[in-house]
């Protein structure tokens, strides 16, 4: 039937254009044009191409066809332009079926997905607005009085990244009868375990040496400001944690596993750093997730529904309120596991309180990352433990930069150039690193140093960058590219005998210049993937208040709760699925433990 309507929609376009030439050829010079202007309630029929950007830079086009009073179809050009299979394209094809369904193109964007649902929606409001929309086809739809639904559930779950769906089904495993519900303010599943690689940490050995080697790890990250404990406990459950996500640690595949494994696994010797197992899944972050979905019941997860409130009644957390675009909700649970992401998308919130530093950055995570299970979790007076870090990353223009972790000399865009520089060792007397530290560097020629010191000179007004690799570069539409040294600080406007003198230091570019290369300058800029710090909890997951006692009722796992696991620099790829799997496998054992 729409292929009948999109082919008699194309006959219309014809013959009104007949009709207009017919009109022309017997008109007279009068300035009246309401014999060929539309009502207002209607579109001129036909296709209407736009173009629309996806995540990475790249071009499509969309097609709205229309009939005078139907926006009857959205199609565009190649979906593999708009962003990965998991989230871009995911998010388009819901806000297609949104306007769709409501006729308006007025329709929010995609939380998760903002920069691909915003240039996609642009596109569709262009189209709409060249076939002649009146404001009912643009504007938002009418809103109606929302009801309150009341829900009864044992566990809800706040958050459907990998905290939250590892919650959800250590719950069932514990208690299958449990009706365990699962609240996910995006329509997408996932959160930003979807935009993750998919690497998992777990000690090396599945023995107390192992365990031990892992937690030492870890502490010396921190600086010994980690929380022992808790640091102990994850070290200790991380085998069974590889186990639990289905990647078979034991015994330890080829380095990266045979072509056709599901699975893959870097020994000490390789991995990012000694004493811990480094296991992947293919398909990354969102393979961790598919996994864990699927072995959850239907109609577990509720998404576009977000929890704005916990419930307490004779101080235990006996439920959450939350609401979707329709509907007001208050389910009613015997246990609330939060699970809610991180914070660096709450730039004059959160990260203007306890990261300034970095709150100007771009963050790569999810654009929903603004520390509403924190807040939540604040109103009723849990504890929070914050110390200044954050997972950094640099970024190329508003999306990933791979390229960036070889990078060891930067330029800012006034030309000044940054040349590479050693990780300062150590802390000084006030605790704090010489550089601004919260970033994961393998050695000391990793990409960390690049990002502080990025961080450092935006403090000092600079506002771009141009990182300096050797190689084409994987994003043209922002790099320049030269076959000297002087040929490209031209290109970039920096100082010649500088940036060969930067090319010239100690690490990784003297070996460039020693090989011959080709010299690469990609617009840069300081970066996050996710945060540090948040909801104070146990080695149980049970939140605390300031004097430690336990809120009961309340657990909270995954970077909502990650504080007390590392102090300013993120110890490595791969920790935070590994802490946040952990704890919210431990979050929900504890809660299905105690449901009568």
């Amino acid at each position: 039937m729409k292929e009948f309507q999109k082919t008699m929609a194309r006959f219309a376009v014809l013959f009104l254009g007949l009709l207009i030439l017919g009109f022309a050829a017997c008109s007279t010079d009068s300035d009246s044009d309401d014999n060929s202007a539309p009502t207002v309630d209607s579109l001129v029929p036909g296709e209407y191409v736009k173009t629309a950007t996806g995540f990475t830079g790249q071009s499509y086009d969309v097609t709205v066809t229309v009939i005078e009073d139907e926006i009857l179809d959205i199609e565009v050009s190649d979906i593999s332009k708009v962003g990965s299979e998991q989230v871009g394209q995911a998010a388009a094809s819901a806000l297609i079926e949104d306007i769709l369904k409501a006729q308006t193109a007025g329709v929010d964007i995609v939380g998760g997905a903002t920069i691909t649902t915003s240039s996609l929606k642009a596109a569709v409001d262009a189209a709409l607005v060249e076939a002649g929309a009146s404001s009912n086809f643009i504007s938002p739809p009418k809103t109606q009085a929302k009801g309150t639904v009341i829900v009864d559930a044992d566990i809800v779950v706040i958050g459907s990244g990998v905290a939250g769906l590892s919650a959800a089904v250590q719950a069932k495993a514990v208690k299958s009868t449990a009706n365990v519900i699962i609240l996910e303010k995006m329509e997408i599943i996932g959160g930003s375990t979807k935009l993750a690689a998919g690497v998992v940490y777990g000690a090396e050995t599945d023995d107390q040496t192992g365990y031990d080697e892992l937690a030492e790890f870890y502490m010396e990250r921190a600086q010994g400001y980690a929380d022992e404990n808790l640091v102990k406990y994850f070290a200790k459950e991380s085998i069974n944690t590889l186990n639990f996500l289905g990647m078979d640690p034991f015994p330890p595949p080829s380095p990266w596993g045979p072509p056709d494994a599901p699975n893959g696994n870097m020994s000490s010797g390789t991995a990012s750093a000694a004493r811990m197992r480094m296991d992947f899944t293919m398909g990354g972050g969102a393979g961790l997730v598919n996994r864990l979905v699927g072995r959850l019941p239907a109609n577990t997860i509720r998404t576009g529904v977000k929890a704005t409130d916990l419930i307490v009644t004779g101080g235990k957390v006996t439920g959450v309120k939350a609401e979707s675009k329709k509907s007001n909700y208050i389910f009613n649970a015997k246990a609330v596991v939060i699970a809610t992401g991180g914070f660096d998308s709450d730039f004059t919130g959160l990260m203007a309180t306890y990261n300034a530093d970095s709150k100007n950055d771009v963050p790569q995570s999810s654009s929903q990352n603004v520390g509403d299970g924190i807040k939540m979790a604040q109103k009723i007076g849990a504890a929070t433990v914050f110390k200044g870090g954050k997972i950094g990353w640099v970024g190329i223009d508003n999306s990933l930069g791979e390229a960036m972790h070889y990078s060891s000399v930067v330029v800012k865009q006034d030309g000044e150039v940054l040349p590479w520089a050693p990780r300062p060792a150590g802390k000084s007397s006030d605790g704090k690193f010489d550089l601004l530290p919260g970033y994961y560097e393998q050695s000391e020629d990793d990409y960390a140093v690049v990002h502080n010191r990025m961080v450092e000179a935006r403090k000092n007004g600079a506002t771009a960058f141009w990182a300096i690799t050797n190689g084409p570069s994987q994003y043209p539409d922002f790099a320049h590219t030269s076959d000297s040294i002087s040929g490209l600080a031209t290109l970039i406007g920096a100082d010649v005998d500088k940036l060969t003198a930067a090319f010239a230091t100690k690490g990784p570019m003297k070996t460039i210049t020693e090989t011959g290369s080709v010299f690469t300058a990609t617009k840069a800029i300081p970066s996050s993937i996710g945060s540090m710090g948040g909801i104070k909890i146990n080695t149980k997951a049970e939140v605390l208040k300031a004097d430690g006692t336990v809120i009961s009722g309340l657990y909270a796992a995954g970077e909502t709760a990650n504080g007390d696991f590392f102090y300013q620099e993120y110890p490595g790829s791969g920790s935070s699925l590994a802490i946040g799997a952990t704890m919210g496998r431990t979050a929900g054992k504890q809660a299905a433990g105690k449901l009568e």
